[in-house]
C-alpha cells in the first residue's frame, strides 16, 4: 500500500521573471533552493501558485472582483484583454493579456459585455494563479 504524501505549503515573495519556457527569478530561485529536497520527492512535479497583484490587493480575490467589476460600467467599450485596469497598471500587457485569455475570455470580448463568471475567474487568476510543472 501507498502512502499519500503530504502536500507542503511553500511560500516565497519576490520579483518574478516570465520567460518563453516558464519562470524565473530571485523568488523562483530562492524557494527552488530552499525546497530542493522536497522537489526531489516529489519528483519534480507538483504546481505553484502566484498572486500576480500583491501590492494593491493582496489575496483579496472579493475585493479585486469589484474593482474589475467596475470597469463593465466606466469602460464597457474597450477590450478586456487590451489594457490592465488595475492602479498603476500593476501587471505588463503580454502577461495581462495571457491571463485574460486563460480565464476564458476571447480576444474580442469588451468590459460590457463581460460575463460576471469570467470576471471572478481573472479576479481569482490574478491573486491564484495555479501553475503546473
Amino acid at each position: 500500500k501507498k502512502k499519500k504524501q503530504k502536500e507542503q505549503v511553500l511560500a516565497q515573495e519576490g520579483p518574478l521573471l516570465i520567460t518563453h519556457h516558464g519562470i524565473s527569478g530571485p523568488a523562483t530561485l530562492r524557494l527552488s533552493a530552499f525546497a530542493a529536497r522536497e522537489f526531489r520527492d516529489m519528483n519534480y512535479r507538483g504546481h505553484v501558485t502566484i498572486n500576480w497583484d500583491t501590492q494593491s490587493f493582496g489575496n483579496n480575490a472579493e475585493h479585486l472582483l469589484e474593482e474589475l467589476w467596475k470597469v463593465t460600467s466606466t469602460n464597457p467599450r474597450r477590450s478586456v484583454v487590451s489594457v490592465c485596469p488595475l492602479p498603476g497598471n500593476s501587471i505588463p500587457r503580454r502577461l495581462w493579456s495571457a491571463l485574460v485569455l486563460a480565464s476564458g475570455f476571447s480576444s474580442e470580448t469588451t468590459w460590457g459585455n463581460a460575463p460576471k463568471k469570467l470576471v471572478r475567474k481573472l479576479a481569482s487568476n490574478l491573486v491564484a494563479c495555479p501553475l503546473e510543472f
